[in-house]
């Protein structure tokens, strides 16, 4: 289930009562300790997230609508953090209000891609890579495009599709050099970091030599990061001479 599936309006209460009650946000366990074992780190920050702009303090005056929706239009790349030379989202995917999701600009071009299989969306989708290029140089600086296997097999692969477009704009080869050695659940079916850890540990494959190469490997979204992680390691221990980080879009708690 995803979260908005999970959080009702009285685990919410939940959350919001256990936060009044320790005064701060700075940390989550003395929230998390007040709270029931079904109520995951997750589902915290994703309460504290839908009360603030961008890490503004818990009891700072909620931002109007029409100016959560003026920034949700807005382009946001953030950086993200793991074992890679660099890495960069196109923006966030979504943003969390009651028990509600309304997706980003970035987010809904994302969904369209992947769930509708909407091709028409990948000029757009390329722009906003090349703007982020334009300010983030060091991104594009590889020998070759991978796209990360789906955990989905589609009629349209929405991340292989997104590479090819950005390839031919950036004149690096795109290269299906990873492969899947087994099948996983979608990561957002999972609720616990360990749980999606041990869904891809051990499910990826390098088909090649990349020894030596520069890559830059792409996905559709950043969650907890354990899919790149995962495939950032295997790639360095494969003899990659630097790995980069490309995601159409970031969930919104990984930024807390």
């Amino acid at each position: 289930l995803e979260l908005s599936q999970v959080i009702t309006p009285k685990v919410k209460e939940q959350i919001e009562a256990a936060i009044d009650k320790v005064g701060s946000t700075q940390a989550l366990t003395p929230i998390k300790l007040l709270l029931p074992d079904t109520v995951d780190y997750g589902m915290i920050r994703c309460v504290i997230a839908s009360a603030q702009t961008h890490k503004a303090d818990w009891q700072s005056v909620a931002p109007r609508l029409e100016d959560i929706e003026s920034f949700l239009a807005k382009p946001h790349p953030r950086p993200l953090a793991g074992p890679w030379r660099c890495g960069w989202s196109l923006g966030f995917h979504s943003h969390f209000a009651g028990s509600e999701w309304t997706r980003s600009g970035i987010g809904e071009l994302a969904f369209r891609l992947k769930y509708q299989g909407d091709l028409s969306t990948l000029p757009s989708l390329v722009e906003q890579a090349l703007a982020l290029v334009t300010e983030q140089p060091d991104l594009i600086r590889v020998d070759a495009v991978l796209p990360v296997p789906p955990s989905k097999v589609r009629e349209t692969d929405p991340v292989q599709a997104f590479c090819g477009a950005l390839s031919d704009k950036i004149k690096i080869p795109m290269q299906t050099t990873l492969a899947k050695t087994r099948q996983t659940q979608a990561q957002k079916e999972l609720k616990t970091l360990a749980q999606k850890r041990a869904n891809v540990a051990g499910a990826f494959t390098i088909k090649g030599n990349i020894t030596g190469k520069r890559v830059l490997v792409v996905d559709d979204l950043f969650d907890s990061g354990a899919t790149l992680e995962e495939v950032a390691r295997l790639l360095l221990k494969k003899g990659a001479a630097c790995v980069n980080i490309l995601t159409l879009t970031r969930a919104i708690h990984a930024d807390l």
